[in-house]
C-alpha cells in the first residue's frame, strides 16, 4: 500500500541522531537474497566467525522465520521467548539477547516472524519498528562492533525494517545464469523502489541510505561455468568478491563452528576464505 511522505516526517531528527550514533560505533550489515539456496545463512555465520577472529564483537539478529541461523546455536524452538518477533509484537514480551561467547550474541528467530506483515500492516511506523527498538536499546546494541541481520529470501516488512537501519545490504549471488540475472534485477529493483518510498518530506532525502553490495558464491572450481560466472560478476558494480563451492563452508553449519575455527583446512581454501571475508570487512569499513 503506498505511503504518503507525511507519515515519516516526524522521524527526521531522531532518525538522524540514531544514524550518527550508529555510524560512530556499530556497523549494521544485512545479508539478504531474492531467492534461497545461495548460501545466505552460511555467509552470515562465517562473517561473524571472521569478525570474532579479528577481535570484533557481533550481535546476530535472525530475521528469517525458518530460523536456520538460530538453529546452529540451538536457539530455535517453541520454548525460546524474547525473539526477533517480540520486536514487532508489543504483546509478545521483552526481547532477550542470548550470549554465545564473550564476543558473540544472538537475538533468535521465531516461526511467528512469518506473521510480521499481517500484524504491522496498519501501523504508521511499519518500516521503522526495528529502528525504534534499536534506538530504545542503544546502550546495549552500541556495545557491539557489528550487527549482522540474516533475513528471509524476500523483501517484505522484516527485510525493509532491516534495510532502514543497515549501512550495507549484501546479496549473495549463485552461479546459475537465469537465477543470477533475475536475482540482481528483482532484489535491486525492490530495494531501489523502497528507497524512493521512504523519503523525508522536508529534505527530500531517503531514510534508506544502505549501500547494496553483491557477493558471488558457490562457484565451481576450474570449470567453464565458473569462469563465465566470474566474468559476469566483473560487469556488475559493487561486487565484493567471488567465493567457490568448498566443503568446509558446508561443514561449518553442520559442526556449528566457522571455517576460521577449523583445523587442518587446505591452504588454498583458507586463503580464499581469508581473502573474501577480509574484503567484506574492508568494504564496509571504507
Amino acid at each position: 500500500m503506498p505511503h504518503t511522505l507525511s507519515k515519516y516526517g516526524y522521524y527526521s531528527s531522531s532518525f538522524q541522531s540514531l544514524e550518527r550514533e550508529m555510524q560512530m560505533s556499530t556497523q549494521v550489515i544485512t545479508i539478504g537474497a531474492a531467492k534461497g539456496g545461495v548460501g545466505k545463512t552460511t555467509i552470515t555465520f562465517n562473517t561473524a566467525g571472521f569478525l570474532n577472529k579479528i577481535g570484533k564483537s557481533v550481535l546476530l539478529m535472525d530475521g528469517d522465520y525458518q530460523g536456520s541461523l538460530s538453529s546452529i546455536y540451538g536457539k530455535f524452538d517453541k520454548s525460546i521467548d524474547g525473539t526477533m518477533y517480540s520486536i514487532f509484537d508489543p504483546h509478545d514480551g521483552p526481547v532477550k539477547i542470548r550470549k554465545i561467547t564473550d564476543k558473540l550474541s544472538i537475538i533468535p528467530a521465531s516461526k511467528d516472524l512469518e506473521r510480521v506483515d499481517i500484524i504491522t500492516s496498519n501501523r504508521p511506523n511499519q518500516y521503522f519498528i526495528l529502528y525504534e527498538w534499536i534506538s530504545n536499546n542503544m546502550d546495549i546494541v552500541g556495545e557491539f562492533d557489528y550487527v549482522l541481520i540474516d533475513t528471509h529470501p524476500q523483501f517484505l516488512t522484516m527485510e525493509k525494517n532491516a534495510a532502514v537501519i543497515s549501512d550495507y545490504l549484501i546479496q549473495p549471488l549463485g552461479p546459475g545464469r537465469f537465477d543470477f540475472n533475475n536475482a540482481i534485477v528483482d532484489y535491486t529493483e525492490r530495494f531501489n523502489e523502497f528507497k524512493k518510498q521512504l523519503v523525508d518530506v522536508k529534505t527530500g532525502e531517503s531514510y534508506v541510505d544502505a549501500q547494496l553490495l553483491y557477493l558471488g558464491n558457490r562457484a565451481k572450481t576450474n570449470t567453464t561455468s565458473s569462469h563465465e560466472f566470474d566474468e559476469s560478476l566483473k560487469e556488475i558494480p559493487d561486487v565484493i568478491d567471488l567465493m567457490h563451492e568448498r566443503e568446509p563452508m558446508n561443514q561449518s553449519i553442520l559442526l556449528g563452528k566457522s571455517v576460521f575455527e577449523m583445523d587442518d583446512l587446505p591452504n588454498t581454501a583458507m586463503a580464499e576464505f581469508e581473502r573474501v571475508f577480509s574484503n567484506i570487512v574492508s568494504k564496509v569499513e571504507e
